[in-house]
């Protein structure tokens, strides 16, 4: 290929676009940091019908808790039957008739497609989808990992939000109003060692919430918005295992203060941050750095699992959900022979 036929197309036209581009910036980012000075106008939830997967437990649970008092109607999911009827049973208490439950497996794609049937039958629309339920796996290197690990963290953490927005989006974009929430990671900015699989799934989930924004910039009107959460490591205080397995020196979030920030960034519509904000400044500043100032950074700033048998990595909830799920494709397969 000749220098000539490499110059970019328009090339002329790109010159006086990248010249009012680079003119027009500096004011943009002024006003852009003006508005995050002044307070945020917060939308009303008021009626809107909002589906939370993995409400069953920690961050979920927190968020159907916090999000009941405001008018909402809640269809809450989870792959533990007891727990999301649990959780419901509490929210419609004090507000009658708020909530309902709904037992699914995330990493099966038959029983998404149940699910949008039966909660569009019960509800008839979703507005706000909470993409939440996740699972980790930590203590094996990348080269250690089993198939069921890698195909189970990838089904349920990242491959089951594109099945659910397939399922709810289409809705979304008929009334022009909605949003798409997914609960990614601070990890899926930066890295994270021994948690490959988890780390992936994350970036996966962070890089289709990038995609999926420019796919509804490009519908003229749209109303539809993005939201993708990025929370530090969440302590919840309900016994996961895993929890006990992570050496950290920068104490956990709490799972309030994960949630309270989660709702603030739905109802102003934002569009990416990290919990705490602050987080995101030094995952940015990282990507700039030499490589041995970001590794001497992490050396610092450690996060890894300390001490994790084998014996204790196949008792977390992780890989109980991972054989449930290996364990309904089976039995599908099985069906179709």
């Amino acid at each position: 290929m000749s220098k000539q036929q490499r110059l970019p197309r328009d090339f002329t036209k790109l010159i006086f676009q990248s010249i009012w581009f680079l003119t027009a910036m500096i004011p943009m980012i002024l006003w852009a940091l003006i508005k995050k000075m002044l307070p945020s106008n917060k939308k009303s939830l008021k009626n809107e019908v909002i589906l939370i997967t993995g409400a069953g437990n920690g961050l979920g649970r927190e968020l159907a808790e916090r999000l009941a008092p405001t008018g909402c109607r809640l269809a809450l999911v989870d792959i533990n039957e007891a727990a999301v009827n649990e959780v419901a049973d509490r929210i419609n208490r004090e507000h009658p008739k708020t909530a309902k439950a709904y037992a699914t497996n995330l990493g099966v794609g038959a029983e998404i497609a149940a699910l949008a049937r039966r909660v569009l039958a019960d509800f008839e629309r979703v507005d706000i989808l909470v993409n939440n339920a996740g699972i980790v796996i930590a203590g094996p290197r990348v080269w250690e990992l089993e198939d069921r690990e890698i195909d189970g963290i990838f089904q349920v953490n990242a491959i089951s939000h594109f099945k659910m927005i397939r399922e709810f989006l289409p809705g979304m974009l008929e009334r022009n109003h909605g949003q798409v929430v997914a609960i990614s990671s601070l990890a899926s900015l930066t890295s994270v060692e021994r948690t490959g699989p988890y780390t992936a799934s994350k970036w996966a989930v962070t890089g289709m919430m990038h995609s999926l924004r420019d796919d509804l910039r490009d519908i003229p009107n749209n109303k539809v918005v993005v939201t993708n959460v990025c929370p530090y490591y969440i302590y919840s205080g309900t016994g996961i295992s895993t929890s006990n397995n992570w050496d950290l020196r920068i104490p956990p979030i709490s799972v309030e203060e994960a949630a309270e920030a989660t709702i603030n960034g739905i109802v102003t519509n934002k569009f990416e941050f990290t919990i705490p904000e602050h987080h995101y400044f030094w995952t940015l500043l990282l990507k700039l750095l030499p490589l041995s100032v970001r590794d001497w950074f992490y050396t610092i700033y450690y996060c890894r699992t300390s001490n994790v048998t084998e014996e204790q990595r196949t008792g977390w909830n992780s890989y109980k959900i991972i054989d449930r799920m290996a364990n309904r494709l089976a039995e599908q397969q099985k069906e179709l022979i």
